[in-house]
């Protein structure tokens, strides 16, 4: 069972994109601010189709897995590991795994050494510090943002706020990311907390009532100096009154 390749993502996304922007110019311009609320449009549009193919392949090989996993449930932690690695895949980045199997999965095996070379090297990796920048399975805590970001996004789903914190998050991962490459934390071990985004949807005709809001959406991030992996968290609150949504973490940074 192959994965869907980049390219039918990407053509899924388009046809997705001029559902929700049917006016947008073949190239958007970052630079042009009335093209501002078309690239969140696209953000959303590959955001949607990237979590339904990775669904369709996740559960295709894990179809007894619970239905709506939670980073915060320890059993979960595998099949999110899964997810994640099929959603890297789809989205063109190298994975961990070999999903080509159908009903097993392997890991995309390494470079065929020596086994007395293998040998040493795994004893090496035993006695040697991890390092300590953050970037020991970065994209996989990535991942972990990404899984937080769509119980979030779920729970505003009928309104615009959906797409606007999709975007923030991202560009929140793209400043982390920086202070990963820029070494930051190998010297810093508190919490680090990213700008927040708060918005509120009210009612067209009664501007004292809440139809909807986000609150105070922000990444965390803080350094587990034992692994040197990054433990990452979305923190905020998202409701729909209109649809009984809710979905919210506390703050790690402010706990």
């Amino acid at each position: 069972m192959a994965l869907p390749t980049r390219e039918e993502l990407l053509s899924h996304v388009e046809f997705r994109f001029y559902e929700l922007a049917p006016d947008a110019p073949v190239k958007l311009d970052p630079s042009n601010p009335s093209h501002h609320t078309m690239i969140r449009q696209w953000h959303q549009a590959h955001h949607e189709v990237l979590s339904k193919l990775t669904d369709e392949a996740f559960f295709g090989y894990y179809p007894d897995a619970p239905k709506q996993l939670d980073p915060a449930n320890p059993e979960h932690t595998t099949y999110i590991e899964y997810w994640n690695d099929i959603a890297e895949q789809i989205d063109g980045r190298p994975g961990r795994y070999d999903w080509s199997h159908r009903s097993t999965v392997a890991r995309i095996p390494a470079t065929e050494r020596p086994q007395a070379d293998t040998q040493v090297e795994v004893e090496q990796e035993e006695i040697e510090m991890p390092v300590q920048d953050g970037s020991v399975r970065f994209e996989e805590r990535v991942g972990n943002v990404r899984m937080l970001m769509d119980l979030y996004a779920e729970a505003v789903a009928a309104t615009p706020l959906a797409a606007k914190l999709i975007d923030h998050t991202w560009k929140q991962v793209d400043a982390l990311r920086g202070l990963v490459r820029d070494g930051t934390f190998a010297a810093y071990d508190h919490w680090w907390r990213s700008s927040s985004f708060s918005e509120v949807v009210y009612d067209e005709d009664d501007r004292t009532e809440e139809l909807a809001f986000v609150r105070d959406l922000a990444l965390e991030a803080k350094i587990d100096r034992t692994t040197g992996v990054l433990d990452t968290h979305l923190a905020g609150w998202a409701t729909d009154f209109r649809k009984h949504n809710t979905f919210g973490r506390v703050s790690m940074a402010t706990a």
